[in-house]
């Protein structure tokens, strides 16, 4: 279970934080937020 929540939630905090930090735009998490809420998705979807 622990193995698609942890990639869920460093999504989410990815995908929140440019909107709090300004400087996290410079980052480009969206390409990761992506992957990661992607997977999580899989992975839910595998062990379902």
């Amino acid at each position: 279970m622990a193995c698609f929540i942890t990639p869920l939630v460093v999504g989410v905090v990815t995908s929140v934080l440019p909107k709090i930090w300004r400087k996290a735009e410079e980052l480009k998490l969206r390409m990761l937020s992506c992957l990661l809420l992607g997977g999580s998705a899989l992975l839910m979807i595998e062990h379902a």
